[in-house]
């Protein structure tokens, strides 16, 4: 299946611009794969960082939306099909691919995607660059290997051979076609199982639907910044921009945009008109529902979406304490806190395990734990979540939550709120927590009205919400309890 392509002009507009989309995306490669940072945070910085050179040396006019756009389809493209492009690359050069060099197997994949995956770029063009990524790394001792692992995958494009050798057992393939590992795969059959199906096609053919599901490029969607704008105040600005705004259907703050709004949005962000946030995050927000003058806690702030989410419903009145154990993951949100006008957003570097130091027990009108966890439900958008998890980081990210969950319940006052939320689907994460906090008899686990029914599921009588129904949404699962009156 083709990726979205590129047409021959774009390719030679991206080309000529100041940014050099492809060294761009190497560098998001590598940072994401050998310093465990987020993609999209990683190409956020880099793109900012070139375009502030660009500023610099008086050539803004030079930055072209095709080498931004170009940049985001290299990284995520890459990211997505990495598995696939591993298995060419095994079989193209005779080597194991944790014997290749780091930023000569990136350079591969790299250029293998867009020969293999974008139509009308000049596969001479690819071979070019390539040399020049690898000088660029100095990586020049590597140039001809490169060459020589591309030219041959041509001569078998030449000769109609448009798939490497695929393992014959039928879940290692489906690994390998759709970058899905195996032990994701097994995880999936095993709730299809329990759920009644135990027809072998039709097995594969659901498991081979939800890697599909998760290869999908989503929407670019952000949070309003509701102290600033209404919607109707929004898309007009949007537009004068020269986006493409449209509504979210779940989330009454979310819009989303095309790929190709990615300039006009980013403008809306360093503005602080809004940030970036999914939509079923977003209703992890509409849960808690903070009121103008409240005290809010977010145990596990960091990067502080739903802490920027829940300052702008308060109206920036009120107060909102952000907690990470990472001092650093702060930073981003201060920065974004200042660009968005809240005030109200006080950091604060702590360990949500332990008791809090400053912070009075019971007396938080609302607590939002967005707890540590697997984060299988956001794969889509962070498709180097599945090289780096494992199934042993289930139980272990489990154990932690349910630590924060035990400290964060003594923080919330008689008649407040606590809403507990991970992205991920896994049942140690969601319903065995969901289980355990239903032994507080302190605290009604509840429905919330303003999120759509369809995403409403019970377990044992225990009212959550879980977004995966919706296929258009990352996938959350969260509850809502409130703290009983003295």
């Amino acid at each position: 299946m083709k990726a979205r392509n590129f047409s021959h002009a774009s390719m030679v507009a991206a080309s000529r611009g100041f940014i050099n989309a492809r060294r761009v995306a190497l560098k998001a490669l590598l940072r994401v794969e050998h310093e465990g940072s987020f993609s999209n945070l990683v190409l956020h910085g880099l793109i900012a960082k070139e375009i502030a050179r660009a500023e610099a040396a008086g050539k803004s006019d030079s930055v072209k939306s095709e080498d931004i756009r170009l940049a985001n389809e290299l990284l995520y493209g890459t990211l997505r099909k990495r598995l696939l492009l591993d298995q060419w690359i095994r079989q193209l050069s005779a080597r194991k691919t944790v014997k290749v060099d780091p930023p000569v197997l990136n350079i591969l994949r790299l250029s293998l995607y867009q020969l293999i995956f974008l139509d009308r770029i000049p596969q001479h063009a690819v071979l070019d660059e390539a040399g020049k990524l690898a000088r660029s790394v100095d990586r020049t001792h590597a140039v001809g290997f490169i060459n020589a692992v591309l030219r041959k995958y041509l001569r078998l494009w030449r000769d109609d051979v448009h798939e490497p050798e695929l393992p014959r057992d039928a879940l290692e393939r489906l690994a390998v076609e759709h970058s899905t590992p195996r032990w994701i795969l097994e995880r999936w059959a095993a709730e299809i199982e329990a759920s009644g199906v135990d027809d072998r096609r039709i097995l594969l053919t659901q498991l081979k639907a939800r890697a599909e599901a998760v290869n999908r490029i989503p929407p670019l969607t952000v949070c309003i910044n509701r102290s600033r704008h209404n919607l109707v105040e929004f898309f007009r600005i949007a537009q004068e921009a020269g986006a493409d705004p449209r509504p979210g259907d779940y989330a009454p703050d979310a819009v989303s945009f095309e790929a190709g709004d990615f300039s006009a949005v980013r403008s809306l962000m360093e503005n602080g008109d809004c940030h970036a946030m999914d939509e079923a995050a977003q209703l992890v927000g509409v849960l808690l529902d903070p009121q103008p003058g409240m005290r809010v806690l977010d145990m596990c702030a960091a990067p502080g979406g739903k802490s920027l989410q829940a300052a702008a419903l308060m109206n920036n009145s009120g107060e909102v304490f952000s907690l990470d154990i990472h001092g650093a993951r702060l930073e981003l949100l201060a920065t974004q806190s200042q660009l968005c006008g809240l005030d109200i957003i006080r950091t604060l570097e702590a360990d949500s395990m332990k008791a809090l130091p400053g912070l009075e027990e019971a007396s938080f009108d609302r607590v939002l734990i967005d707890a540590p966890c697997s984060a299988l439900g956001i794969i889509r958008r962070h498709p180097e979540i599945r090289y780096r998890r494992g199934p042993q980081d289930i139980a272990e990210r489990a154990v932690i939550a349910r630590a924060i969950l035990d400290n964060a319940r003594r923080y919330v006052k008689p008649g407040g709120v606590l809403v507990f939320a991970v992205c991920t689907y896994t049942r140690e994460e969601t319903l065995d927590q969901l289980e355990y906090f239903s032994q507080f008899k302190d605290f009604e686990i509840v429905k919330s009205a303003e999120v759509n029914r369809g995403l409403w599921k019970e377990h044992l009588g225990l009212p959550y919400m879980d977004t995966r129904p919706a296929v258009e949404l990352d996938g959350f699962a969260a509850f809502k309890a409130v703290r009983r009156s003295i």
